[in-house]
């Protein structure tokens, strides 16, 4: 009889805490190797085990089925596990060599866990993502106009749902309180070490995005220059959710209803999407503390040459 392998893939998506539970699975990476489950080794676990904004070693999936190698997944365990934010999406227009590659390696049973969040929640968060690390300069209205990652999950859950010999878990981060729990009870109850820190990747305070936003508009993407400083070196400062009017939480909800309804059709009760929306803030002013201030001076002082 030929082996019996399982892979497990954390799918995503992203603004669902991925970068703390890849922290995790980092830290966790001996451990995991002595119970029999391989998740191997990226280049970027160093900086994960260290608590920095990390992408998972989704890398090694993708090379693995390019060279038909399913060793590099595996290595001599027959359980093998990769992370990756993006998987969702990435899995979808490769599906079929995905599939192809499973048949192939002889893995029997593929099992996904992808984290959702409410969609205000998630569009408000993901609009703080796109100024730190894409480079965005829209505003945040522009950006609701634009949200549609609902279609991504549904087309997802259509694509990966009820196929032979695959499980799909589904967890919705707004109503989770212990994401590492979740992991670990997908993982099959496996104790997992807590990061070094509580929060990776924290949202930043109004002053901060305003700061990120405008460096983006005259440098281009610059997020290393000023938010990922920000957010490494003062992870505990804590900020309201930016958002926008009732109106415009509105009218994204209304434009991804029909996605929405067919998400929660596919999903537990008790984890479906929710149509609430968020208070905006009533103070609009803008502050900076000294540490704030100190840390964006250090992280600018050697880019600026005097004349």
């Amino acid at each position: 009889m030929g082996k019996m392998r399982h892979l497990l893939l954390h799918v995503g998506h992203g603004k669902t805490g991925s970068s703390y539970l890849q922290s995790s699975l980092a830290l966790s990476q001996e451990g995991l190797d002595e119970i029999g489950l391989c998740y191997p080794f990226h280049r970027s676990f160093d900086a994960a085990r260290r608590g920095f904004v990390t992408s998972g070693n989704r890398e090694i999936l993708w090379s693995a089925i390019e060279t038909s190698d399913p060793e590099a997944l595996f290595g001599p365990h027959d359980t093998a596990l990769i992370s990756g934010e993006q998987l969702h999406r990435e899995l979808l227009p490769r599906k079929d060599a995905f599939f192809a590659f499973v048949n192939n390696a002889q893995i029997t049973k593929v099992s996904l866990l992808l984290f959702i969040r409410d969609p205000v929640e998630d569009a408000c968060s993901g609009y703080q993502q796109a100024v730190k690390r894409g480079g965005y300069t829209g505003t945040i209205e522009d950006f609701f106009s634009q949200y549609e990652r609902p279609k991504t999950v549904s087309d997802f859950l259509e694509a990966f749902t009820d196929k032979p010999a695959t499980a799909t878990t589904v967890r919705n981060y707004s109503r989770s309180s212990d994401v590492l729990g979740d992991l670990e009870t997908f993982l099959g109850n496996v104790a997992l070490t807590m990061p070094p820190i509580d929060r990776i990747n924290r949202r930043l305070t109004p002053a901060e995005l305003a700061i990120q936003s405008s460096f983006n508009k005259h440098l281009g993407p610059s997020g290393n220059l000023v938010a990922d400083k920000l957010c490494t070196e003062l992870p505990d400062v804590c900020a309201e959710v930016t958002a926008p009017s009732e109106d415009v939480q509105r009218a994204m909800l209304d434009r991804n209803r029909d996605v929405i309804m067919a998400v929660n059709r596919r999903i537990d009760a008790d984890q479906h999407y929710s149509f609430d929306t968020i208070e905006p803030a009533s103070d609009e002013s803008l502050s900076l503390t000294l540490e704030q201030i100190q840390v964006i001076a250090k992280s600018l002082a050697p880019k600026i040459r005097m004349r």
